[in-house]
């Protein structure tokens, strides 16, 4: 996500930004940070990228640095996720002059910022077909498959292995219990 800051700064003082991101804990985060008497657009981005890393502030710079990497040049203050994840059409970074006794003048109001790069989620393969678990090797006979565990014990009736040497997606692992997901499956396979 990536804001732009913008204005001259007429009046040193105290400018704010507010951070929105689903799921971080304290959303929308509210983080000042100080300009300084004809601070430019890069000036007021470079204090407000200091701010927002600033790991003695108890609140914002720890949950930031947890959640985002910080960066940016000139005028632009740049969020990325840490983790791969789905676009959260929520985030948002907003810069403005400060309110009330101390606050700047000249900080051009940003209220939104604009996605830099869609997120997309960590991806996720399938490896089988209903309860069924693909076997990555050909293998030419079952016994190959030495042990099976299902929810980190023998299975009390074992499931069914499927061999076949030519053909990778025949050989198949069908567990007797039934997989829902919930339940860890481990094979040990001599290859």
């Amino acid at each position: 996500e990536t804001a732009t800051a913008a204005g001259t700064v007429a009046t040193a003082g105290r400018a704010k930004c507010e951070v929105t991101c689903a799921g971080m804990p304290g959303s929308p985060l509210h983080v000042p940070f100080d300009v300084e008497l004809n601070d430019d657009a890069a000036a007021i981005a470079a204090a407000l990228r200091a701010a927002l890393v600033d790991l003695d502030s108890e609140l914002v710079g720890p949950v930031i640095t947890a959640w985002f990497d910080v960066s940016g040049e000139g005028a632009d203050v740049v969020l990325t996720r840490k983790t791969p994840a789905a676009n959260d059409d929520t985030l948002n970074i907003a810069i403005s002059d400060g309110e009330g006794v101390g606050a700047s003048v000249g900080v051009t109001t940003a209220a939104t910022s604009t996605t830099t790069t869609p997120g997309v989620p960590y991806d996720q393969i399938s490896v089988g077909w209903g309860d069924k678990f693909g076997l990555p090797y050909k293998l030419y006979a079952d016994e190959l498959v030495i042990l099976k565990l299902f929810n980190k014990a023998v299975e009390e009736t074992e499931g069914t292995v499927t061999a076949d040497a030519a053909d990778i997606e025949k050989n198949v692992y069908d567990p007797h219990g039934g997989a829902d997901g919930t339940k860890d499956i481990d094979l040990y396979i001599i290859v």
